[in-house]
């Protein structure tokens, strides 16, 4: 074999085992999601204890490289995707029941999303129908507990909590809601009710009835979820005027509350917020 036919192969060998990566920086497939929050509870004027509860969650994943043998081109950069979630729940009871359901059921939710949760940061039809199941699950499992505890004492005997809660992914909002709670969407100056109001109707199995539907998010959406206290003194119309004025979604929520106590709100008030800033998502390529 003469030098140039040895001088060729080695060329091959190296480029073989050192090619030029193809890498394009990751971008999520998803519109890339900012979030704004804001919450307010406040108990209610004839009330002695607040029965409600609230909880605004993130969860999400990411990536960062500890340490690699390999160039800094051949890596993936940082990355992080998150998801977002708010739950409201409104306690009846006596003797500071109310207080303890509300409490049962966020606490609930709350830990069945660390045990038990698998959270979708995106979508696809398996995944949206997956979210749906995993609703389900968790009412039913929050709804058990609140019934245990109707067990443990007889002045808790009539213990219940409604709740609705959401979780937005990317721009997708999916509304979970059992109970006379409310979530709202606020767009272009305009409030929509997106749940209905309805009586806890035991299914066969004795769980109260759960809605769970989603739609598409825009940029500059606000999703307002609160009970009934204020739901039932404020009109969506009065919701979406709070919700215009130039400041912060933390001041809006506070004052969503003092015009329900204005306007003769009875029961305890509850309100939290979010406000979704959302971009498309590009394709970046970066040149190696």
């Amino acid at each position: 074999m003469g030098n140039d036919e040895r001088q060729r192969l080695e060329s091959a060998r190296r480029r073989a085992l050192s090619p030029s990566l193809d890498q394009s920086e990751y971008v999520p497939t998803a519109p890339v999601v900012q979030t704004e929050f804001g919450s307010c509870s406040h108990t209610g004027p004839r009330r002695r204890v607040n029965e409600d509860h609230f909880l605004i969650l993130r969860v999400g994943r990411n990536q960062d490289v500890i340490a690699s043998s390999l160039a800094e081109s051949d890596l993936p950069p940082h990355f992080e995707e998150y998801a977002y979630a708010m739950v409201v729940a409104d306690g009846s009871g006596d003797m500071g029941g109310g207080a303890l359901a509300s409490r049962i059921a966020i606490s609930t939710l709350a830990h069945m999303a660390i045990r038990h949760g698998k959270w979708n940061v995106r979508l696809d039809h398996d995944s949206i129908a997956s979210i749906n199941r995993q609703a389900e699950l968790f009412h039913r499992h929050t709804e058990r507990a609140v019934a245990q505890h109707r067990l443990s004492a007889p002045f808790l005997a009539d213990i219940h909590a409604t709740l609705t809660a959401t979780f937005s992914v990317g721009d997708t909002l999916f509304f979970a809601h059992a109970g006379d709670s409310r979530a709202y969407l606020v767009r272009d100056g305009a409030a929509t009710r997106l749940t209905r109001d309805h009586a806890e109707v035991p299914s066969e199995d004795g769980v109260p009835a759960l809605d769970v539907e989603h739609i598409r998010l825009f940029d500059n959406d606000v999703v307002v979820v609160c009970t009934n206290g204020l739901a039932g003194a404020l009109s969506a119309e009065a919701i979406a005027e709070v919700l215009a004025t130039p400041r912060g979604l933390n001041e809006q929520c506070r004052q969503l509350v003092e015009w329900a106590e204005r306007d003769g709100a009875s029961d305890d008030m509850t309100v939290v917020a979010c406000k979704y800033a959302i971009r498309p998502a590009g394709v970046v390529t970066k040149t190696v």
